[in-house]
């Protein structure tokens, strides 16, 4: 938890060192604030003994996975808050009780999708499926680019985000998180680099978005929401 809160610290000193050229703009973020690919270390070369030993550490998971945690992962390949927390919130949880709160990580799903397509797209690194035909997939294979994992991003920003709502369950939502992004390697379609590089650039990225005053009034709204749902003070 004390590496989310040093991220945090520090994130917003990165927007001063990205270029205004990039001009797309989500909801809450835009691609000039937050360049990953400025942001980030570039991935590993496909022959270097980093990656070498990542397709290992794959095989390694993939030869020990059970089906329960090939079922986990499977199930992880949702992109929904209610994936990541309900367990964690309760039945009470759901988007039917919560439309103030789909809709709101909706808008950060969207946001995190452009922001991370951006550098998947300009290192285009492959898959581990595609540089060794030993990585057995248990879920979809998808050819984009690997570095950083989406589903990591996402899971590490949407838990950052649900954290700052429900506070009393801020350690299992962080753990969840963790484990969110470390089902993509159980799946075998992303190296243990894209993960850690989805754990930064989520972090970044809620850095960088809680100080939009439209992100700032619509959390308020979920948070509310949210906290009522769920019998909270």
């Amino acid at each position: 938890m004390r590496r989310f809160r040093q991220i945090l610290s520090v994130a917003a000193f990165f927007v001063f060192l990205l270029s205004p050229v990039l001009a797309e703009r989500g909801h809450f973020i835009s691609l000039g604030q937050v360049d990953l690919v400025k942001i980030l270390a570039p991935p590993p070369a496909n022959d270097s003994p980093q990656t070498q030993a990542e397709i290992q550490e794959l095989i390694f998971i993939q030869d020990k996975r059970t089906a329960q945690e090939e079922a986990a992962a499977k199930a992880d390949e949702r992109l929904t808050i209610f994936q990541i927390a309900g367990d964690i919130l309760g039945p009470k949880f759901t988007p039917d009780n919560l439309p103030i709160t789909v809709k709101f990580f909706e808008r950060l799903g969207k946001d995190e999708g452009f922001i991370v397509n951006h550098a998947k797209e300009t290192w285009n690194r492959p898959r581990p499926f595609m540089l060794s035909e030993k990585v057995r997939p248990c879920v979809r294979q998808f050819k984009s680019g690997a570095y950083p994992s989406g589903h990591a991003t996402y899971g590490y920003l949407c838990g950052i985000v649900l954290a700052n709502m429900v506070p009393e369950k801020k350690e299992e939502i962080f753990a969840r998180a963790c484990q969110y992004g470390y089902h993509r390697m159980v799946g075998g379609v992303h190296y243990r680099s894209d993960v850690e590089a989805g754990r930064i650039s989520g972090t970044v990225i809620a850095a960088i978005m809680m100080q939009n005053p439209n992100f700032q009034e619509e959390f308020s709204r979920a948070r509310s929401e949210v906290r009522i749902i769920l019998q909270l003070p």
